[in-house]
């Protein structure tokens, strides 16, 4: 036999007992039916968690995401020129045509957009910058803020 509770008795927030008692009676037909309200509160409880997960990858944006990469670097940099070259790139290639949108909205078009202008004239930093937008997007995946193919693959 499950048991569940409805709330709590006294203090802040307190059911009335009036009102947990119809809540039982509630929870006891649908057990009848076929019902199993644990696992209904639980669904719930996760799709909750699920939205507030998805407002925040939403509201996070490539710039954001690549702001806290470097931050994460700090003096892990192999020396002091490419600490300035990633936001330099970045700045002047990618946040034009990528730093606003959520980080989860990045598709190949962003990346195309940044790199198209140098490809030809600039092959070396395309190469680099392709390969920074692919770490930023890489690490949003492990930070879940991101799903699916890294477009800058």
């Amino acid at each position: 036999m499950w048991e569940m509770g409805l709330g709590r008795a006294r203090g802040q927030n307190a059911v009335p007992l009036a009102q947990a008692r119809a809540r039982a009676g509630e929870l006891h037909r649908a057990v009848r039916v076929g019902a199993d309200p644990l696992a209904d509160r639980e669904t719930a409880e996760a799709e909750a968690h699920s939205a507030a997960q998805r407002a925040v990858v939403n509201v996070r944006t490539f710039r954001q995401a690549a702001q806290d990469l470097m931050a994460s670097k700090g003096s892990k940099w192999r020396n002091a020129k490419h600490s300035k070259q990633w936001p330099n790139t970045l700045q002047t290639y990618v946040y034009p045509h990528s730093g606003d949108p959520p980080v989860s909205a990045i598709e190949t078009a962003h990346v195309l957009a940044a790199l198209s202008p140098i490809w030809m004239t600039k092959p070396e930093t395309a190469s680099r910058v392709r390969g920074r937008i692919k770490i930023i997007l890489d690490a949003e995946v492990v930070r879940k803020t991101r799903h699916g193919e890294n477009p800058a693959r």
